[in-house]
């Protein structure tokens, strides 16, 4: 079933996958929108309420359908049957989930299924975080935040948070109304001398120190793939070099 979504849904995103499909279901189903069933070894799904929003449907004229109906001890997450399940309940649970698809869609720090205590803990900020500030305003936010950490060449900030972190810590300093671009943008080949968390440490004295090319060779390095200490090692080699 992932497989025919994915193909009738989303067939030219790369980043969509069985998997994640698969996932993306899961959370619609966590949230009483849809069931998923299995009969005789095929899967299939049905939405909740569907009938409620058909305006015009007789069901009375409608030929029988070709797929098996769900089994009758299939139930929601409350046990109460879905049409029961309060909208105001369904609704956050959507928006949440949205939020953690916006996320995972700036292949930072992905949050993954497997990780139940983070994801638990995870989505009790984001449901924290929703009731201070409208969903669009976070969405904004987060991508604000992906293009400047995947851009080294044109932002000095490059710490890569969790999503927990990064409601707590970053979504004030990404969200548009803090100008992002700006605040963090590599002017003249320097930053705003500020530290980034994951760089090398760097004083007022960065030129004399390390020469007038050193962010120039941060962003060639970065694009290596030196991070960390790798990155602070290469750049302590590069300024000895000079010095000699």
């Amino acid at each position: 079933m992932p497989r025919v979504v994915l193909g009738h849904a989303v067939p030219r995103l790369k980043h969509h996958t069985e998997k994640t499909i698969s996932a993306h279901l899961q959370q619609l189903a966590d949230a009483d929108l849809i069931i998923l069933y299995e009969v005789n070894g095929d899967r299939y799904l049905q939405y909740n309420q569907f009938d409620e929003h058909q305006s015009g449907l007789h069901k009375d004229r409608e030929a029988p359908s070709a797929y098996p109906p769900p089994p009758a001890k299939v139930r929601s997450k409350s046990g109460v049957g879905p049409e029961k399940v309060p909208l105001n309940i369904i609704e956050s649970n959507i928006r949440e989930s949205k939020v953690v698809e916006a996320w995972n869609s700036t292949n930072i720090r992905n949050l993954k299924e497997g990780e139940s205590k983070i994801r638990e803990k995870t989505i009790s900020k984001i449901g924290a975080v929703l009731k201070e500030y409208p969903l669009e305003v976070i969405i904004k936010a987060i991508e604000n935040y992906g293009k400047v950490v995947h851009h080294p060449e044109l932002y000095f900030f490059s710490y890569k948070w969790e999503l927990c972190e990064f409601l707590q810590r970053g979504l004030r300093k990404f969200m548009d109304e803090a100008q992002p671009f700006e605040n963090f943008k590599i002017k003249n080949g320097v930053g705003r001398g500020r530290r980034e968390p994951d760089s090398p440490q760097v004083g007022a004295n960065v030129k004399a120190e390390h020469g007038p090319d050193y962010w120039a060779d941060v962003r060639r390095l970065k694009a290596e793939g030196k991070e960390g200490q790798a990155l602070t090692d290469a750049l302590a080699k590069k300024a000895k070099e000079g010095k000699g």
